[in-house]
């Protein structure tokens, strides 16, 4: 998996919008489908997948939500990372426990064998205490795009 494929400078958006998460997620889809980045049945896919196969993880810092699904609803690889206006209320992975996020990284899987690496990695970012601290304080997406480059010592990144 090269990494670098699923960060891009415009794969960040701040302050978005939602009552819920189905909300949150058509609201993205809108965005990932503007992009091409996503089929037009994403929607209902990530919807179904978050129902049967929750992924809110609690982290020590910060809470997250990881939501994806299946490779044939995207079309380019991506990782999108939102950070929600107010609290979205949503399952927690593992055991169905209700959590509120408000950091989302809402992931395009395009080769079912990058799903678990791709996982880990975000995981493991957030187990550091140094990156969270630094990720909750970033004042907007530049600063977060600048953060992950260095942070996943990404090279060759695609500005947009």
């Amino acid at each position: 998996m090269k990494l670098e494929d699923h960060f891009k400078e415009d794969f960040l958006c701040f302050d978005v919008e939602g009552n819920n998460f189905e909300e949150l997620v058509k609201n993205v889809g809108d965005i990932l489908k503007g992009k091409d980045l996503v089929t037009e049945s994403y929607l209902k896919a990530v919807l179904k997948r978050e129902t049967e196969f929750p992924t809110g993880l609690i982290t020590k810092s910060l809470n997250i939500g990881l939501p994806h699904t299946d490779p044939e609803h995207i079309k380019e690889p991506f990782v999108f990372i939102v950070k929600t206006k107010n609290p979205i209320k949503v399952k927690q992975m593992g055991d169905n426990q209700d959590m509120e996020v408000e950091n989302f990284f809402f992931l395009g899987i395009t080769q079912p064998t990058e799903q678990v690496e791709l996982l880990q990695i975000i995981m493991n970012l957030f187990m550091d205490d140094k990156f969270v601290m630094e990720f909750k304080n970033c004042a907007n997406e530049q600063e977060c795009f600048e953060l992950l480059i260095k942070k996943l010592n990404l090279k060759e990144v695609n500005k947009k």
